[in-house]
């Protein structure tokens, strides 16, 4: 058995409970990015 490991850009995850929110390691979120507030799962 394998496990795959993936790297992405720098980010910032912050969660509680079901909230994640994600940002550039400035602090921003860009409109046109994963980036954002997401609560179970959606955006």
């Amino acid at each position: 058995m394998s496990l795959e490991v993936k790297v992405g850009p720098p980010q910032i995850a912050i969660h509680q409970g079901h909230v994640v929110l994600l940002t550039g390691t400035d602090g921003q979120m860009s409109g046109l990015s994963q980036k954002g507030y997401y609560f179970y799962n959606t955006a």
